[in-house]
């Protein structure tokens, strides 16, 4: 008889099927595609009216593990509703890639149907909660230098002059106008806890090899602390900004994302237009983690709206 060949992971020896390009347990590439090399592929955008998504694989890293997720309303009312979602797989865990994919997704399809819903709030909970089921369920092996699989997420929904966001880890949420800018979310990590408590200084904090180390996830063995939950009501006209950290690591300030996303002289507010040049500032800069931005263009309370007020 003769032996049937089975094709193996080269780092961890688990059994894959022919076709599979990256291994379901711990990631890594089973062959080579001379797509995944080329620049074909590296960008992916999506783009309404009103919203945009850009998720750029980077320099460095061989896939991207991050993912978004964006719809809006059919109709160009600039208060229609819009969903934007940015996940983020978690480089130590297994099959980052199609944990952050499948979150993305999962707590989009719940945002998009609960767009009439009269509480956002525990929409966007069970939306972070039906992502963190869907992670849980994909398949994998444990491996000594891989985690289960896990993704950090950040979640807008925009209705009708008011955005609610959730957030677990570190990927972030930003306000830009024409008058401020200013972070929306705080991360959840070793160097915001440690600031938080009081503990120790902002420039200590991130001055320690620990700053980056997430302390909430979405996956298996997340601590039980609730996904933080904001809502903001937009005083004016501008831009909401979900990333990565792979943009907001080369310009953590809200200031100077800002000023890159709009330069001087240059108030172009085309979501999409915004959510490029912001990608390419990150490629320029050093392009060394995926990099995910999506853009929302948001009108200001109508006078109707600053009556009631």
């Amino acid at each position: 008889m003769t032996p049937v060949d089975v094709p193996r992971c080269p780092r961890c020896a688990a059994r894959a099927l022919a076709e599979d390009r990256f291994c379901e347990s711990c990631g890594a590439p089973l062959q080579a595609h001379a797509a995944d090399s080329g620049a074909d592929d590296r960008r992916q955008a999506s783009a309404t009216d009103r919203a945009a998504a850009v998720s750029d694989r980077g320099r460095v890293h061989h896939r991207n593990e991050d993912r978004f997720y964006l719809a809006a309303d059919a109709d160009p009312d600039p208060t229609g509703p819009v969903v934007a979602i940015v996940c983020d797989g978690v480089s130590s865990s297994a099959s980052a890639d199609i944990a952050a994919r499948v979150a993305a997704d999962s707590a989009g399809a719940v945002l998009r149907d609960g767009l009439s819903s009269p509480d956002p709030r525990t929409t966007m909970r069970e939306a972070i909660a039906a992502a963190n089921r869907a992670v849980l369920a994909i398949p994998w092996a444990p491996t000594p230098d891989r985690s289960a699989p896990s993704c950090t997420l950040v979640a807008a929904l925009a209705t009708d002059g008011m955005v609610t966001i959730g957030c677990v880890g570190d990927s972030r949420a930003y306000w830009f106008d024409a008058e401020h800018a200013q972070r929306l979310t705080r991360d959840h990590s070793w160097a915001e806890e440690q600031v938080g408590a009081g503990l120790l200084s902002e420039h200590d904090a991130n001055a320690d090899s620990r700053a980056h180390m997430i302390t909430a996830w979405i996956g298996a063995d997340a601590p039980d602390d609730p996904p933080q939950i904001v809502t903001f009501h937009p005083p004016r006209a501008g831009l909401l900004l979900l990333c990565s950290d792979g943009l907001w690591n080369y310009a953590p300030d809200p200031e100077a994302l800002a000023a890159l996303a709009w330069p001087t002289g240059d108030r172009e507010k085309a979501p999409l237009a915004v959510a490029q040049r912001l990608a390419d500032h990150a490629l320029e800069a050093g392009g060394r983690d995926n990099i995910t931005v999506a853009v929302i263009g948001l009108d200001g309370p109508t006078p109707d709206r600053l009556e009631q007020s």
